[in-house]
């Protein structure tokens, strides 16, 4: 579960603390951008299918 990509390895510069809060924001923020992206994707379908009809 340590597993962190080589482009990621300067945060264990900083202390393992850090390291995690980092890695913790990252993948909030990667999770936060995923479901607006969803959002707005199903947004974009339904307002293609009203103009459809």
């Amino acid at each position: 579960m340590n597993a962190v990509p080589k482009v990621l390895a300067w945060i264990y510069e900083w202390v393992e603390d850090t390291a995690l809060w980092i890695k913790a924001g990252i993948t909030g923020s990667g999770a936060l951008l995923w479901l607006a992206g969803n959002f707005l994707e199903k947004l974009a379908e339904a307002e293609q299918e009203e103009e459809e009809e």
